[in-house]
């Protein structure tokens, strides 16, 4: 197994995060996968075995919680005061993400995600009804991918859920496209690809799979499809190891933005589905979302 995905993040993506527009709470996105947690529905209020475990996973500042679930649910709580309570847990694999939230009064689980299940039960966390993550599982390698799901069902308790919000790709050459512009932005963030291993984006039917391996099984009534806000390459300034607004990054953005470019020209398929193009000398693509859940049976 590679060492911990996403090692390579820079500590200020959490201020770059904040101006990112598919991370908003207020997105057809963001609402199906509040909706997709299930949190209201109720099957799961009436459940009175104390307040409802969620673990917004991979999470770095929590922004999963802060921006999409948590503002909805305290208003679901605000008009059903009889409501269950809710207990957050932010799991990341980098201690200085997620420690300060200790201090607001949520959990933290400092672990890759690749051994939360395990990390879990060995200090004494207690199984979680919902464990979501966002634009996470397809950072890791490939083989890694389902070793982190299965991980995930390990930490759920009978009948929880998993929830994802992905990228995915429609084949393997627009997949190729996609791959090749969000790893080289990766290795200029200082990805280690030899140590931490390449990022895959999965077809819908490998995220299913991955699911259905690990021991879910996949509840498509909370599907959601959907594409990303269009991303012009210069709106990934503050990602990279070179100061933000420095000329090291721009010469980055300079070397991305030629990179999509190409990728679009030599690669149909990942300019049909990004809808890659120029506007002034700088490159904007989309790529497709989705949310997918699963539940522990058995």
């Amino acid at each position: 197994m590679a060492t911990a995905g996403g090692a390579y993040r820079r500590q200020n993506e959490r201020d770059f995060r904040s101006d990112v527009l598919s991370y908003r709470g207020d997105t057809p996105f963001s609402g199906a996968l509040y909706r997709a947690c299930g949190l209201e529905e109720p099957a799961r209020q009436a459940l009175r075995h104390g307040p409802i475990r969620i673990t917004d996973a991979m999470s770095g500042p929590g922004k999963v919680w802060k921006d999409v679930i948590g503002p909805r649910y305290t208003e679901y709580m605000r008009a059903h005061t009889d409501a269950r309570g809710i207990l957050v847990t932010f799991n990341d694999s980098r201690a200085e993400a997620v420690d300060p939230m200790a201090g607001q009064g949520y959990a933290t689980l400092v672990c890759d995600v690749r051994e939360i299940g395990r990390r879990a039960a060995s200090t004494g966390f207690h199984p979680q009804e919902i464990i979501v993550v966002r634009y996470g599982i397809k950072e890791l390698p490939r083989d890694d991918q389902a070793m982190a799901l299965h991980e995930i069902h390990g930490f759920l308790e009978e009948g929880g859920r998993v929830v994802l919000g992905e990228i995915y790709s429609e084949g393997e050459r627009d997949k190729a496209g996609f791959q090749t512009v969000h790893g080289m932005k990766h290795f200029f963030a200082g990805r280690n690809i030899s140590v931490e291993g390449a990022l895959h984006i999965p077809t819908i039917s490998e995220w299913k799979e991955y699911l259905t391996s690990a021991g879910f099984e996949v509840a498509d009534e909370y599907t959601h499809y959907d594409t990303s806000p269009v991303t012009p390459v210069k709106s990934w300034s503050g990602q990279f190891q070179a100061p933000k607004g420095s000329n090291e990054e721009e010469e980055i953005l300079a070397k991305l933005n030629w990179l999509v470019k190409q990728t679009a020209t030599g690669n149909p398929d990942f300019a049909r589905v990004s809808k890659a193009h120029e506007e002034n000398g700088v490159m904007s693509f989309e790529f497709p979302i989705v949310v997918l859940a699963g539940v522990k049976r058995g």
